[in-house]
């Protein structure tokens, strides 16, 4: 997730710049959010969990810098037929 450092701190400075809030997630976040300034509130891990628990907390006026969770929700495949199958 390397590759997305630069371009992520360069975000970061310019929205930080025009005085918005910064909520931040996914892979690259997620492994390396203590190494990452800037950001208000991190969403990391499974979104499926952690974002509904952000979002209630946003809602009632009270967002945490930091939601986690080792919970793995059940995600459904898409069903693909295939032509030649």
């Amino acid at each position: 997730m390397a590759i997305q450092r630069k371009s992520a701190a360069e975000l970061i400075e310019k929205v930080r710049g025009a005085g918005k809030v910064i909520v931040a997630g996914g892979p690259y976040f997620t492994t390396e959010y203590d190494r990452i300034s800037g950001v208000d509130h991190f969403v990391l891990d499974e979104a499926e969990v952690t974002l509904p628990l952000f979002l209630a907390d946003w809602a009632a006026g009270s967002p945490q810098p930091l939601y986690r969770s080792e919970e793995n929700p059940i995600l459904r495949l898409p069903r693909y037929q295939c032509g030649s199958c």
